[in-house]
């Protein structure tokens, strides 16, 4: 995948940001369930026009915990900061995450398995969700 160096920039800015712990959870919104914490959302215009999102979500699994099979509807980045996270995405087989790593789920791919690897330590990834949004007109804004 080929990302713009300034949406690089903004990725590698709000992750930053969310390992220092900057910011409160917007909204509520959840990405997997309601323990899941929002810890940034940054609105970014685009070179071409338009707007994307870049939301930062915290995920905690406890020991053996893990979540539904779901489908994100904008490309997520996953990247563990404790832990170990079991992980399938689509038809690619069933990998595990250590601390330090990372992860691809494309838009609309169904992520199979997402759950903690240990059944006696916790584990927590931010995943990093990058949303186009339509482009307004003018007169909308």
């Amino acid at each position: 995948m080929i990302v713009s160096r300034s949406v690089e920039t903004v990725l590698l800015t709000v992750a930053a940001l969310a390992c220092h712990s900057v910011g409160a959870p917007a909204n509520g919104v959840s990405a997997h369930d309601e323990s899941d914490r929002t810890v940034a959302a940054y609105r970014v215009s685009q070179p071409a026009g338009g707007i994307a999102e870049v939301r930062l979500v915290e995920v905690r699994y406890g020991p053996s915990a893990s979540s539904k099979p779901h489908r994100h509807s904008c490309p997520v980045v996953g990247y563990v900061v404790e832990g170990a996270i079991r992980s399938q995405v689509d038809a690619e087989p069933e990998t595990v995450y250590k601390a330090g790593e990372s992860f691809f789920e494309p838009a609309g791919a169904l992520h199979a398995v997402s759950g903690n690897a240990s059944n006696k330590a916790d584990a927590r990834l931010l995943a990093v969700f990058l949303c186009a949004q339509p482009k307004t007109s003018s007169s909308q804004r």
